[in-house]
């Protein structure tokens, strides 16, 4: 495997040509990045042809400007999974170069200093993954325009002890050193459509040493958006999602429980004698 020295590639993350606005906003965000060389890889869900010369069209006067950022579409075209969230991450994933991987969801947005913060703490910690804060802002939808309303409280991604205990450490705030992590873990469950960024940095998280130093420094916003289409939504959605949500929880529950952590974690989280065979559950109900 050849790996591009200092490249950060993101994988964006998209599923719905109608919202087109939110990708430029969040590519926008992307190409802001004060941070070189930046590879995009933008997976979409079962476009048609004419929906990806549509969305090439819409984003060209970005990717025109000097010293804009590489970019490339990937096109999910496979009947299964019907919700392929999880595949798009993995599509992305196999066509990354670079020694630096991030992801990105189509409606979220990063600082310029965000990869280039990121990059430096991984460097010069020798971490394998590194974390930092994401703001929560609360986003209406108009039908021209998105208004940011208020910042909203978030929940601490400050620790792995954090980390383990809840999903609080949304999709953007990481970013991983592929030289460090063997290429057959990184992936996401396919079949997961909630929790599957969670999973993914149990795994990680687990096994490879991760870095929280600059989990006080904001760098970008997970817009949680309300709008009329919100409001509405019917019963039956919201009790399928109920659902969907709680088969999931069970799931990561399972992996908790069934995920060792390896000697390097628990050295690091100060866990004396170094009990072999602990799980994260173990660690969190204080077995040690």
């Amino acid at each position: 495997m050849t790996i591009i020295a200092n490249q950060v590639d993101v994988v964006v993350r998209f599923h719905d040509v109608s919202r087109l606005a939110e990708l430029e906003r969040c590519l926008f965000s992307l190409v802001g990045q004060d941070y070189r060389p930046l590879h995009i890889i933008l997976v979409v869900q079962r476009f048609s042809d004419a929906d990806i010369e549509r969305t090439y069209s819409s984003l060209l006067p970005l990717f025109g400007l000097d010293q804009a950022p590489s970019f490339e579409i990937l096109n999910w075209e496979h009947e299964a999974p019907l919700d392929a969230r999880s595949a798009l991450i993995n599509l992305g994933i196999s066509a990354a170069k670079g020694r630096f991987l991030a992801f990105l969801d189509f409606d979220q947005a990063l600082y310029p200093e965000a990869y280039r913060l990121l990059v430096s703490q991984l460097q010069s910690a020798g971490a394998d993954i590194a974390f930092a804060k994401v703001r929560r802002v609360e986003m209406e939808a108009f039908s021209s325009f998105l208004h940011s309303r208020a910042m909203l409280p978030s929940a601490e991604c400050a620790s792995l002890r954090d980390l383990f205990t809840g999903n609080v450490c949304p999709l953007h705030s990481f970013m991983v050193d592929r030289t460090r992590i063997p290429e057959q873990l990184l992936f996401f469950e396919p079949y997961l459509m909630v929790e599957e960024a969670y999973d993914f940095l149990l795994r990680i998280c687990a096994q490879f040493r991760s870095d929280f130093t600059l989990a006080r420094a904001g760098i970008g916003e997970y817009h949680d958006r309300i709008d009329s289409a919100n409001a509405q939504d019917n019963v039956s959605v919201r009790h399928e999602g109920r659902i969907l949500y709680k088969h999931e929880a069970a799931f990561v529950e399972q992996r908790r429980r069934n995920t060792p952590l390896s000697e390097p974690v628990r050295r690091a989280l100060g866990i004396v004698p170094l009990q072999i065979n602990l799980s994260i559950r173990d660690y969190l109900d204080g077995a040690s």
